[in-house]
């Protein structure tokens, strides 16, 4: 789906996109969203200061490695209020379409990057409070929805 997706015109920024899903749990309007100005660093972290979300409250979104690697080289050319990505919901989805079409995957949604990247963060160790802070969740429930525990995972731990 990748190669697929690396194709074209777009390839460089829905690669972009699809790695900050990926690396921060963001949901694509949100990606979509960011600002040169939003991108804050302190006491060597970087995180996207997202001044409001989905459930209306404000919340810091922190940054992998790669996630910040990614960001400053999408910065450079940014000032400001400037969007860090300059494409819209409606091609995302197209390309997104289009690349699911042509690698025969059916059942891929972009959503389900949150979904990933959640369990991801989840089997790295970070607890419910990091991780609904990191996705912006209000409540436990809502956020359990978006993690599945690997048998490997459980199997290391309760060894």
């Amino acid at each position: 789906m990748l190669a697929e997706l690396a194709k074209g015109k777009y390839g460089p920024k829905m690669l972009a996109i699809v790695v900050l899903a990926i690396e921060t749990g963001m949901r694509q309007s949100e990606i979509l969203d960011i600002r040169a100005n939003q991108i804050k660093r302190a006491n060597g972290t970087t995180m996207i200061v997202r001044p409001d979300s989905k459930n209306g409250h404000a919340r810091n979104v922190v940054l992998s490695k790669r996630a910040t690697a990614l960001v400053d080289e999408l910065r450079k050319d940014r000032k400001g209020t400037e969007y860090l990505i300059l494409m819209g919901a409606e091609q995302v989805d197209s390309q997104w379409r289009s690349a699911r079409e042509k690698t025969g995957i059916t059942d891929l949604h972009f959503h389900d990057l949150r979904h990933e990247a959640l369990s991801r963060m989840a089997s790295k160790g970070l607890n419910l409070g990091e991780l609904k802070a990191q996705s912006g969740h209000r409540t436990t429930a809502i956020l359990a929805n978006y993690l599945n525990a690997l048998p490997s995972d459980v199997a290391k731990k309760l060894d």
